[in-house]
């Protein structure tokens, strides 16, 4: 019988691959993946962000316009708006894709949101329905950052926030008999 030596640093089964599939490591911008709810709120909120700033950007040079110049900067403008919703409407597919991953549907159910009502429970879906335990078809579940969750909060909070101020406002409008 062989002896232990009691002295011998401790050795543990280590099984790379095991520990890889514990969370899935895909960039946020690739298709492939899964989102949590947080991390699906959290990037939506960054992507309105900077589609707010786009506007920002273009709806001024838009609307400061004499009839002089307005027909070529107009129409370079609505370009430039154009050229600037394009990557806007691409990674909000792919996060709407990565959503669904992580509830196990193919993202071929994103195609849903062209249909009218339908469009709103689908958004209901992504956003409320929690994802699968475990590994799924899509593969392992990401871990939500804590930067995620704090803007997913955040998101969470101003939507509410609206909520409250579209109920408040009515309620004012309509004391004043508008």
């Amino acid at each position: 019988m062989q002896e232990q030596n009691p002295y011998r640093a401790p050795s543990a089964s280590f099984n790379a691959s095991a520990f890889d599939e514990a969370y899935d490591e895909t960039p946020p911008f690739s298709p492939a993946g899964r989102f949590g709810r947080l991390s699906y709120l959290a990037w939506s909120l960054v992507l309105g962000f900077v589609g707010g700033i786009s506007m920002a950007v273009f709806m001024p040079v838009m609307f400061s316009l004499d009839a002089t110049d307005a027909d070529i900067l107009a129409g370079m403008t609505s370009g430039g708006m154009l050229l600037a919703m394009i990557p806007m409407f691409v990674l909000g597919a792919i996060f709407g894709i990565r959503r669904l991953h992580d509830i196990n549907k193919s993202g071929w159910w994103l195609l849903l949101f062209i249909v009218p009502i339908v469009n709103l429970i689908l958004g209901l879906v992504l956003t409320f329905m929690p994802g699968s335990d475990g590994a799924n078809d899509f593969g392992p579940p990401r871990e939500t950052r804590v930067w995620e969750k704090i803007f997913a909060w955040l998101y969470i909070a101003l939507i509410v926030l609206g909520i409250v101020a579209q109920v408040a406002m009515i309620g004012v409008l309509s004391s004043q008999g508008l």
